[in-house]
């Protein structure tokens, strides 16, 4: 053998190891590395004589044969470390509902006391995402929710504490989502809208929306940009991941999470998971507490 055929099959084997330690990282690590996300939201339309509000947002949890539901107790109890005061849930609890009740029939019950043991004194709330409907889980995402503690919103609105309007959009994929139920959005309050596809951000410019948070599309989940086009879902093409500015007149901004599980594929690859933590306040409470520390 010549010398450069040697060389040649060393690099070769070097490439072959490397891909290997790279598949085992992004199977046995990333997917379980949870971080903490934190976004802050200084707002003249919030209410100046209400505390800052502590919002947690959390994704695409994809329950499955890879991730049970011992691993989402591990984010429920980074939720409640938080002590959040409102919740938000972006859509697609379960990866495949029938399939993982047909291999854990008995793990609905323990996810939905999973859901209410999150503690949030202003509220819990969601969305369905398109898995949601998908996979035979329509109904029993439903129930287990409300079970849990949550308020599902299609394409409705509530207000709440501190000047507060949150607004769900429903699933774009399957569901009925309608962009346009941003028109509830109150020009005098703040408004917080929440929904499972980002792409409808696109279509937020006439509306009066300070904040969207929205997950579907795992932060591609193999977060390699090149390959876009055939691994980022509907809906979710325009806005894969971080923050965006809206184009209207709040100067309103977008942040599309990387969510928790993983779908097709069992991997992560410099797409950690997370769940986000929202802080809202009025720029009066900044200004006291500027105050308070000198």
């Amino acid at each position: 053998m010549t010398r450069i055929a040697k060389v040649m099959k060393t690099l070769l084997l070097l490439i072959i190891l490397l891909c290997f330690i790279l598949l085992a990282y992004a199977y046995f690590i990333e997917p379980h590395m949870l971080n903490v996300r934190r976004l802050c939201s200084n707002n003249p339309f919030v209410d100046p004589a209400h505390p800052p509000i502590k919002v947690a947002i959390f994704s695409d949890v994809h329950i499955r044969s890879t991730y049970t539901e011992k691993d989402f107790k591990k984010v429920v109890d980074l939720i409640n470390q938080e002590e959040p005061d409102l919740v938000l849930f972006l859509g697609d609890l379960f990866d495949h509902f029938s399939r993982f009740r047909e291999e854990r029939p008995t793990a609905c019950q323990q996810i939905e006391q999973l859901l209410a043991s999150i503690k949030a004194p202003l509220g819990k709330y969601a969305v369905f995402g398109n898995h949601d409907y998908g996979g035979g889980g329509e109904r029993y995402y439903k129930n287990i929710m409300k079970t849990g503690g949550f308020t599902i919103l299609y394409n409705q609105a509530v207000d709440l504490a501190g000047g507060i309007r949150l607004i769900g959009i429903d699933d774009m994929s399957f569901g009925r989502g309608d962009p346009h139920a941003a028109a509830q959005a109150d020009p005098d309050r703040y408004n917080l809208l929440f929904t499972h596809a980002p792409d409808i951000a696109a279509q937020m410019d006439e509306y009066p929306i300070d904040f969207i948070v929205a997950g579907h599309t795992h932060g591609r989940q193999i977060n390699l940009p090149f390959f876009d086009e055939y691994v980022l879902p509907a809906y979710g093409r325009k806005y894969p991941r971080g923050e965006y500015p809206l184009a209207n007149q709040r100067a309103g901004r977008l942040y599309v999470t990387t969510g928790i599980g993983t779908t097709l594929m069992p991997l992560r690859f410099l797409s950690q998971p997370e769940i986000v933590i929202l802080s809202i306040s009025s720029p009066a409470n900044e200004h006291s507490e500027s105050s308070t520390k000198r």
